[in-house]
C-alpha cells in the first residue's frame, strides 16, 4: 500500500485495513472499538518511524481513525515533508497554561501509582514552539499530530473530520 494514503482507509471496513496493511489487529486492551497492532521493527511514513498502528472503529466495524505511534519526535525535516505533502497546517497549538485539578494516589505492597488530572489551555504557535497538537483539515479527513515530549514520542492520526481537537 502506498503509505501516503492512510486517509483512504477511513470509512472502510476493519478487514480492509487489516488486509491492506498486512497486519492482524487485536483489541485486548481498550474494548471493542479500539484495535492495534505492533511491529518489532520500525516502518516509516514520510521519514517518521513508527511501530504501532491503532484503529478506532464504529459499531459497524468501519474505520473512524488510524493512528501511527512513533517512538521519536518529529524533526524539522520530517515536519517539512508533511508540509510538502499536505500544505501548511490549519492549526498549531502550544500549551499556554497548566493547572493540576486533582491528584489520586494508589499504593499496594509492591506497586505505587499517582494519577494527575491536568487541565491546560492552548494558544496558537509554531513548530519551533514545541506544539502539543498540529492539525490539517482536508476535504474528507483530518491529519492530527500529537506530541508527547516527556516520552520522546508522537502520534500521527488520520481521522474522519471532527470538531474535537
Amino acid at each position: 500500500m502506498n503509505l501516503l494514503n492512510f486517509q483512504n482507509l477511513l470509512n472502510k471496513h476493519k478487514s480492509t485495513a487489516e488486509s491492506l496493511l498486512s497486519n492482524d489487529f487485536d483489541n485486548k486492551i481498550f474494548g471493542k472499538k479500539f484495535y492495534y497492532t505492533k511491529s518489532n521493527e520500525n516502518k516509516y511514513f514520510k521519514g517518521i518511524p513508527y511501530n504501532i498502528i491503532s484503529l478506532r472503529i464504529d459499531e459497524k466495524d468501519f474505520v473512524q481513525s488510524l493512528t501511527l505511534h512513533s517512538n521519536k519526535l518529529l524533526t524539522s525535516n520530517m515536519y517539512k515533508s508533511l508540509i510538502e505533502e499536505y500544505g501548511r497546517p490549519d492549526s498549531i497549538q502550544i500549551i499556554d497554561t497548566t493547572k493540576i485539578k486533582e491528584i489520586k494516589s494508589s499504593v499496594s505492597s509492591n506497586f505505587k501509582q499517582e494519577l494527575k488530572k491536568v487541565e491546560f489551555k492552548t494558544r496558537d504557535g509554531s513548530f519551533e514552539d514545541k506544539p502539543i497538537f498540529i492539525l490539517w483539515n482536508k476535504q474528507n479527513y483530518q491529519l492530527k499530530l500529537f506530541f508527547r515530549y516527556e516520552l520522546n514520542k508522537c502520534e500521527i492520526t488520520f481521522r474522519i473530520p471532527s470538531n474535537q481537537f
